[in-house]
């Protein structure tokens, strides 16, 4: 039997190549040397930058990241920062809230029922907020999964309410998302007790009851048939509504007496009835951690991850539903530990991506994905795709002229690799509408420039959907 059967699916057979080009930037964060960021949002009206810290608070940045400001000082750690559509903004910490309404000017704390960080924040449709708590905590040299479960809030963060009704074990929540159909779905980690309890739990009432969701996979002789999992350290739901989550378990069919630990990522489109295997790293060597320690959803359903360790780790990207991986970490540094560390990821309405990574102080910032115009015509509305994503054999591109120019369309993939010219030529002024015919590409992101007498004036992002 081969003890390691690809090393890793996810992040070797499937890893394209890096590219050469230089993917993420430092942005200035001069304030930030003396402390370890921590979190990093983007604010959905203003844009501004948000960055909490381990000992110096909160800061916010409107310059994108040139400049910093601390909005909130405190010395003790902000795990987490999340802001909802109308502004809202919840920053966790140990026990408590820390809570804006006003882009960060002025902050409340309100504290809960609990003594462990917020390690995550549900924003839901109807005003409610949910936050769910967690840590690893160090017995005796032991990390130990602790937590105080799940609490919920109906006045904006001031009040909050425990709902454990239904969860067991560590009480250890890693990750809280909403399906389409309004499940809620909570995840958490005790991989240090037996029987185990980590794992999925369901909720179809607004987060008041809680459903043990046991997963055992078949595993089609690439893993063990059946995986007790144990841990699973995070999950997004995907713009196919699919609940993706990286797991870590143990394989019993292998040696009942001794199972073998196993992490893998797998997928499920029918709220875990089924699930798919993405990767898969059959190990008992725990430092292996070669799948995702978080993961985020871009604007255009690209998927980020983070996983740890050192140069075959750090942050991956995949624009065809986790099929391939491309690893970037051109321009990432090693945390202060050696190694790649968990990253948070925020983006801001043009796509420029930034990043911040455990026991790390570096804020990174990336413009791969940024669609805005960088030398606008005089009279030209910005260059558009339509339908977007591309679920058919063809689009359309569509952009204004001003004057009679020679145009020139280029399609690349997102490590800048040119794919077609799509067009080429001299066109009069007026509105033009050009056919994109994608029908041999496969699913993933694409940037489409244009460029108007040998100038770029415009890019923007199409995703094919296949």
């Amino acid at each position: 039997m081969q003890w390691i059967l690809i090393f890793c699916l996810f992040f070797l057979f499937n890893v394209l190549p890096a590219s050469s080009q230089t993917f993420w930037r430092e942005v200035n964060s001069a304030p930030f040397n003396a402390t370890i960021n921590t979190c990093i949002a983007v604010h959905p009206a203003t844009d501004d930058l948000f960055v909490g810290t381990a000992s110096l608070g909160i800061f916010r940045s409107v310059d994108d990241g040139t400049t910093w400001q601390n909005v909130y000082q405190t010395d003790s750690v902000i795990f987490s920062l999340f802001i909802r559509n109308d502004g809202v903004m919840i920053a966790g910490g140990r026990g408590c809230v820390y809570r804006s309404t006003d882009n960060g000017a002025t902050w409340s704390q309100h504290r809960f029922a609990g003594t462990h960080p917020v390690a995550n924040v549900l924003f839901l449709p109807d005003g409610t907020i949910l936050l769910g708590t967690g840590e690893i905590e160090d017995r005796d040299g032991i990390g130990v999964d602790v937590g105080d479960g799940v609490f919920l809030s109906q006045d904006g963060g001031v009040t909050w309410a425990k709902k454990n009704n239904g969860l067991a074990g560590s009480l250890a929540v890693t990750a809280l998302t909403r399906m389409s159909s309004g499940r809620l779905v909570a995840t958490t980690s005790n991989w240090n007790d037996r029987p185990f309890t980590g794992g999925v739990y369901y909720s179809d009432d607004g987060g008041a009851h809680w459903e043990f969701h046991h997963i055992l996979i078949d595993g089609k002789h690439v893993v063990p048939d059946s995986i007790d999992v144990y841990s699973i350290d995070a999950m997004i739901v995907d713009d196919q509504d699919r609940l993706l989550i990286s797991m870590r378990g143990a394989g019993y069919s292998w040696d009942v007496q001794n199972p073998v630990a196993c992490e893998f990522v797998a997928a499920t489109s029918n709220s875990g009835e089924t699930w798919e295997i993405l990767s898969v790293v059959p190990s008992s060597m725990f430092w292996m951690q070669a799948t995702p320690r978080s993961m985020y959803i871009d604007q255009m359903g690209g998927i980020w991850c983070s996983t740890f360790g050192g140069n075959a780790r750090g942050i991956f990207y995949s624009n065809d539903n986790g099929a391939r991986w491309q690893q970037q970490i051109s321009g990432l540094f090693r945390s202060r530990t050696g190694a790649y560390e968990k990253v948070f990821f925020a983006q801001q309405a043009d796509g420029a991506l930034y990043a911040v990574q455990e026991y790390d102080s570096h804020i990174y910032r990336s413009d791969s994905l940024v669609t805005g115009v960088q030398e606008p015509l005089p009279g030209m509305v910005s260059l558009s795709v339509m339908p977007n994503p591309i679920r058919g054999e063809s689009a359309a591109v569509r952009f204004f002229l001003n004057r009679r120019a020679t145009i020139r369309l280029t399609l690349t993939d997102i490590t800048g690799a040119e794919q077609v010219v799509v067009s080429t030529g001299e066109y009069e002024p007026g509105e033009q509408i050009l056919p994109l015919h994608l029908e041999h590409y496969v699913s993933g992101a694409y940037r489409l420039a244009l460029e108007i007498d040998g100038v770029t004036v415009g890019t923007t992002m199409c995703r094919v959907v296949r």
